[in-house]
């Protein structure tokens, strides 16, 4: 569910738009550009064009359902899984 301003008050300030030096805010593109390189610099990656069998599609939209994000859901997926192989 996304948030609605109207309902939650203002966005925190990490969702807001960050100044430049310049005094203006940076655009929505310039903050993904920029998100996307301090994820990749700290060793993260970023995918593209997922495919997810229909089985994994209702396990996540389960888990969406529920408040996580998808992105959250496959970073901890992934790392609780990793986890558990090394286990056992």
């Amino acid at each position: 569910m996304k948030r609605d301003a109207s309902n939650h008050g203002p966005a925190p300030k990490c969702l807001q738009a960050p100044i430049e030096a310049s005094g203006a805010p940076k655009t929505t593109a310039e903050r993904v550009d920029a998100h996307d390189l301090r994820l990749i610099s700290q060793g993260g990656r970023k995918l593209n064009g997922i495919r997810l069998t229909p089985e994994a599609a209702v396990a996540l939209a389960e888990l969406e359902a529920s408040g996580e994000s998808a992105t959250a859901a496959i970073n901890r997926l992934l790392v609780e899984c990793l986890a558990s192989c090394k286990e056992g």
